[in-house]
């Protein structure tokens, strides 16, 4: 797979790989010279980002993938076969070539979620109800962790891997949607956002640690909500009427919090994390919804996948200016 030798040019970019009907998303390489998107069909597309051209095309066992993840040392690419499966697939980031399938659990529900943790020496699958961590050198499952969902809708690490955090749904809405564990004993150590109400009945659609690692920000239910760790309270929350699939994420200097709207909208935004004040506001030039949002890794790029497979890649100083 070839990559961009020279410094990456900042500039908006659109990039259209199919037309695909369904959700789909994107993640950076840890040097933001790649960018890879999956969606209802069984690749994983991979962009080199200053050209905006199709570096590489990966290809799943089944008919869908999701949840597209570099290593954070970039040389290693997953995805998981989609909803339907228990299977994620890991590349080499330079040749294109598979480098081991992992075979969860079977589970009522397959795949929704999957990362790295921030030190590449695991992989978190979230299958059914459960979280599946894996250890990468021996391809061992080390742990299975069962949440009282039916379906893990989003994770999120820790930036000192410390921390695993987890988004279940239930058929019932009786469970609370969000749980902390602790990554060493696999024990659930906190129930962030227990007992709210809007949270309980709507549920939390994604996750997202501050780079420091001393806040978890949730969004559902209304709003974006802000939990510190240490404590254990909520800190502030950000009003927010998206419904459904609600991606968020950090800039990595903690400054920026973007979200996207998978449902009836075409937008997605970012605020500033601090003050919660809306700083930018995208609207999807194809009026499709925006099902995922990421950050390139030193903050200058900002992507938006939409409904269709479309990739927008936006300047991030030019879009808030």
């Amino acid at each position: 797979m070839s990559r961009a030798g020279a410094a990456t040019t900042l500039r908006d970019l659109t990039l259209q790989d199919r037309d695909n009907l369904g959700l789909n998303d994107v993640s950076f390489s840890a040097d933001g010279k790649l960018l890879a998107d999956t969606g209802p069909d069984s690749h994983v597309y991979v962009w080199d980002v200053a050209t905006g051209r199709l570096a590489d095309t990966l290809t799943t066992p089944d008919q869908q993938s999701v949840e597209p993840a570099f290593s954070p040392d970039g040389t290693v690419v997953a995805a998981a076969s989609g909803p339907d499966s228990e299977v994620a697939v890991l590349w080499d980031v330079a040749t294109g070539q598979k480098i081991t399938t992992l075979t969860n659990p079977p589970q009522p529900v397959g795949i929704n979620a999957l990362l790295f943790s921030p030190d590449g020496k695991f992989l978190a699958v979230g299958v059914g109800g459960h979280v599946c961590v894996w250890n990468l050198a021996t391809d061992t499952l080390t742990a299975n962790l069962a949440t009282p969902g039916t379906l893990i809708n989003a994770l999120a690490f820790s930036p000192g891997d410390t921390f695993l955090a987890t988004s279940t749904v239930s058929s019932t809405g009786t469970v609370n949607p969000v749980g902390l564990w602790d990554v060493t004993t696999g024990q659930q150590v906190a129930t962030p956002l227990a007992g709210m109400p809007e949270i309980q009945q709507r549920g939390v659609q994604g996750l997202a640690f501050s780079p420091d690692g001393k806040l978890l920000a949730a969004s559902g239910g209304g709003g974006i909500y802000l939990w510190r760790v240490a404590t254990q309270s909520l800190v502030s929350t950000i009003p927010f009427t998206g419904e459904g699939r609600l991606p968020i994420t950090f800039s990595p200097d903690g400054t920026l919090l973007a979200a996207g709207q998978w449902g009836s909208a075409d937008h997605a935004y970012v605020w500033d994390a601090a003050t919660g004040r809306l700083v930018a506001t995208f609207t999807d030039p194809g009026g499709y919804p925006v099902s995922d949002v990421a950050f390139s890794p030193d903050g200058k790029l900002l992507a938006f996948a939409d409904q269709v497979g479309d990739i927008y890649v936006k300047v991030t100083s030019q879009l808030i200016s």
